[in-house]
C-alpha cells in the first residue's frame, strides 16, 4: 500500500500547471486506484485537453455515500523559487514542491485514507479529481453536468488546504470583463477633449478611479467573520502603439461577496459604473460563483467536529475569503471544506506543506470513512 507521503511524491513530482494538460497525473491516479472503478473525462480546452477522474469505491450501500473532491492543476512556477518546483525536498516538517500545499497534499491524505481500506465501507466512496480549478474551473463544472447524485444524499469533503480547520463558509466570487471601446488616430492630432472622448485607456483609467472609491466604501462594511468585501482590477489590456490614441481597452474586475450581499445587485453596481463612463462599453462576466455558509448542524460536520477534537485537539473553525469547488458541490448535499496544508503558503514560491498535518488529516479522513454510515 502507497502512504500519503509517498503519493505526495509522486504528485509533487508530476508537472500539472494549469498552462498544460493534466493528463499524466491523472494517468498516475488512474494506476492508483485501478482496482476500484474508475472513469475519465476529457474536457476541450483552446490549446489542450484537461481531464476529470472519478473513482468510485462501491460500499454496502448508496443511499448516502461520502464525496472527497481535489483538484489535479497547481498555479503555474511563479520566479524565484530556490528549489526545484517539482523534486520534493524534505526539511524537518515540511515538504516543498508546486502544490504541496494546494492541493496535491489534501489529495494524498483521503487517497491514502481509502487505500488503507481492509474492508468493504458501509457507504460508497466518490474520489472526484478535477481539472482547471486554478484556470476556468472546466473540472468542476464538468462534474456538476455529469455525476448525478439525485437518488441519494451525499457528503462531501473539499480538502483544500485549512490548516486541519473545519472551513465553515467561503466569500462568493465575480470576474467581470469590462471593454472599452474608442477611436484610433495619431496621438500627435489629440487634444484633453479627444483624449476624453477618444481614447479607451483613458475611460478606463476614470473607470478604475470609480473601482477604487468603490473599494474605500466596501471596507467600511462588515459580515462577521466574513470581514468586508472587495474589489479590484486585476488585469488590463489595451493600446496597439506607443504613437497610437487607442481605441480598445479591457479591464477584469475581481469582486470578493460576503454572504450579506446579492449577487445581482454586485453586478449591476459594477456595470453602473462602466456604463456612466461609456453606455456602449461591454460586459462580460467570466466567473461567478456565490458565497458558500456551512449548515454546523448537519450530520457531516457534527462527525467532523468530534474527529477533529480527536485527532487535531480541537474543533477550530475558520472562513475561507478565496473561492473553493464548495460553492459547486453544495448542490449535492451538506459540504464541509477541511484539508491538510499551510494556507499561507498557497501560490506562494517555495512552497510547502506540513507532514505533521499530513499524517493527522490522513487519520482523520479514516475516521471519518468509518463514521459514514
Amino acid at each position: 500500500m502507497m502512504t500519503d507521503t509517498k503519493i505526495l511524491d509522486n504528485l509533487i513530482s508530476i508537472d500539472s500547471q494549469c498552462t498544460r494538460s493534466n493528463e499524466e497525473i491523472v494517468r498516475f491516479l488512474e494506476n492508483l486506484f485501478g482496482e476500484f472503478e474508475c472513469k475519465k473525462f476529457s474536457i476541450k480546452k483552446p490549446s489542450f485537453n484537461v481531464f476529470n477522474l472519478m473513482v468510485r469505491i462501491p460500499g454496502n450501500q448508496s443511499n448516502r455515500p461520502l464525496i472527497f473532491s481535489g483538484h489535479t492543476d497547481t498555479v503555474p512556477v511563479a520566479d524565484g523559487w530556490t528549489k526545484n518546483p517539482f523534486i520534493p525536498f524534505l526539511k524537518g516538517d515540511r515538504i516543498y514542491g508546486l502544490g504541496s500545499t494546494d492541493m496535491k497534499g489534501g489529495i494524498a491524505s483521503f487517497s491514502a485514507a481509502v487505500l488503507a481500506l481492509t474492508k468493504k465501507p458501509a457507504q460508497d466512496i466518490y474520489l472526484l479529481f478535477d481539472a482547471d480549478e486554478e484556470g476556468e474551473l472546466a473540472g468542476g463544472m464538468d462534474f456538476i453536468k455529469k455525476m448525478n447524485f439525485d437518488q441519494c444524499s451525499p457528503n462531501v469533503i473539499i480538502a483544500e488546504p485549512t490548516n486541519c480547520l473545519m472551513e465553515v463558509g467561503q466569500n462568493g466570487n465575480y470576474d467581470i470583463k469590462v471593454t472599452f471601446s474608442g477611436q484610433s488616430f495619431h496621438s500627435s492630432r489629440t487634444s484633453p477633449f479627444k483624449t476624453k472622448r477618444f481614447s479607451a485607456i483613458d475611460k478606463a483609467r476614470r473607470f478604475m478611479n470609480e473601482i477604487d472609491k468603490l473599494s474605500l466604501d466596501l471596507a467600511m462594511l462588515k459580515d462577521g467573520r466574513f470581514g468586508s468585501p472587495k474589489v479590484a482590477v486585476c488585469q488590463i489590456e489595451g493600446g496597439s502603439a506607443p504613437n497610437v490614441i487607442p481605441g480598445s481597452c479591457s479591464l477584469v474586475v475581481n469582486r470578493r461577496i460576503v454572504p450579506s450581499e446579492d449577487m445581482n445587485a454586485v453586478y449591476n453596481t459594477i456595470r453602473n459604473i462602466a456604463r456612466k463612463i461609456d453606455n456602449n462599453c461591454i460586459m462580460e462576466i467570466l466567473f461567478n460563483g456565490p458565497p458558500f455558509v456551512v449548515d454546523q448542524q448537519s450530520g457531516l460536520f457534527r462527525r467532523v467536529a468530534s474527529i477533529s477534537r480527536q485527532i487535531i485537539g480541537h474543533r477550530r473553525t475558520s472562513i475561507s475569503a478565496g473561492w473553493t469547488q464548495a460553492g459547486l458541490f453544495k448542490k449535492w448535499g451538506p459540504c464541509l471544506i477541511w484539508g491538510p496544508g499551510v494556507k499561507d503558503m498557497c501560490h506562494k514560491i517555495d512552497e510547502y506543506t506540513s507532514l505533521k498535518q499530513i499524517y493527522a488529516m490522513t487519520r482523520g479522513y479514516r475516521k471519518l470513512i468509518s463514521m459514514n454510515e
